[in-house]
């Protein structure tokens, strides 16, 4: 599935982008993406209890859209996957966007 490859590293950098505006520092935003995608988001995603909503978060939807196994974590179909992290991606760019308008000098 490299076409679903290069749509989950499309999106991964419209997160960064809005999320880096948001944080307003590139360090922060790397080191926050690295510490909740390999450390955060397992621990919650292994959680039997919220099994039912785990498949949403962003990185377990960028996983369903690769369909990269993950034992133990149910995944969304790969469009399912593409359109929840599409619409994270969005939302944090939307924000991005938000913080920038009010930032800018016209």
């Amino acid at each position: 599935m490299p076409g679903a490859v290069i749509i989950s590293v499309a999106l991964f950098g419209v997160s960064g982008a809005g999320l880096g505006v948001l944080l307003g520092s590139e360090v922060v935003t790397i080191t926050g993406l690295l510490l909740y995608l390999y450390v955060a988001e397992p621990l919650i995603s292994h959680v039997t209890a919220l099994g039912s909503w785990t498949a949403y978060l962003p990185g377990v939807a960028a996983d369903g859209l690769t369909q990269a196994s993950q034992a133990g974590v149910r995944l969304l179909s790969p469009w399912q996957g593409g359109l929840v992290f599409a619409a994270w991606a969005a939302a944090f760019a939307a924000g991005g966007t938000v913080v920038t308008a009010r930032r800018d000098i016209t």
